[in-house]
């Protein structure tokens, strides 16, 4: 993941093109969590272990622009910052704040870790990488790979600020989202038959379909409890 692509993200979001492939969800007053999907997946693309989505944490300014991003690559992060917002403080209180109280409560970790890149970013890009990183509470452990970690025990919690919100999805939304299932449901259930007829055994493959289609009447009772 480049600093190039993260950048076309913010600017994306910044002028709502994205809302079809970008799934978010408030986690503090200036912070979101996101799944994102940068590229539409067809029926032609080969199979690999890299199914498409990415986690990224977004970061608004007091007027609602998107003016950061961190990728969250499971076991490093990755921050950017548009440049006309830097050195203004916005990484160092969403990490304070948000952004690591949530990773630690959803890792169930003891310990995060970060890796700076001095090659990548240059001296300055590395100093202010790093200006921030101990900002936080990292301390560096490899001088030689640029790691830096954070230890739970040592991370500051008097900042913690996660404010998680549910959001309303609209009723016509959510009955695309149920016809996506639909479709799904039978396509599983068409190559099931398919798998059976030539195997003799679908490993399960209908059972799992099953599934998807009584996922349908959860997001039924969904709809219902959002509009009580």
């Amino acid at each position: 993941m480049t600093d190039q692509t993260i950048h076309n993200l913010l600017m994306k979001l910044n002028h709502s093109k994205t809302s079809e492939y970008v799934f978010k969800r408030r986690i503090g007053k200036q912070v979101e969590v996101a799944k994102v999907w940068l590229e539409k997946f067809t029926m032609l693309d080969f199979v690999s272990n890299d199914l498409g989505d990415y986690r990224f944490f977004l970061i608004q300014n007091e007027a609602g622009i998107y003016v950061a991003a961190i990728l969250d690559m499971h076991r490093d992060l990755h921050g950017y910052v548009l440049p006309e917002y830097r050195k203004q403080g916005y990484l160092t209180k969403a990490l304070q704040r948000v952004i690591l109280p949530f990773l630690f409560y959803d890792k169930e970790c003891e310990s995060l870790r970060i890796t700076i890149d001095r090659q990548r970013l240059g001296e300055d890009g590395y100093r202010a990488s790093e200006k921030v990183a101990l900002a936080v509470g990292f301390q560096l452990r490899s001088l030689h790979t640029g790691v830096f970690i954070l230890e739970k025990s040592a991370f500051d919690w008097s900042h913690e600020a996660l404010q998680e919100h549910n959001q309303r999805v609209d009723g016509g939304h959510l009955e695309v989202i149920r016809r996506r299932l639909f479709y799904v449901t039978r396509l599983l259930y068409q190559i099931s038959d398919e798998l059976q007829m030539a195997f003799d055994d679908d490993e399960g493959l209908r059972e799992e379909a099953r599934k998807i289609w009584n996922y349908i009447g959860k997001l039924e009772r969904k709809e219902r409890n959002q509009t009580e």
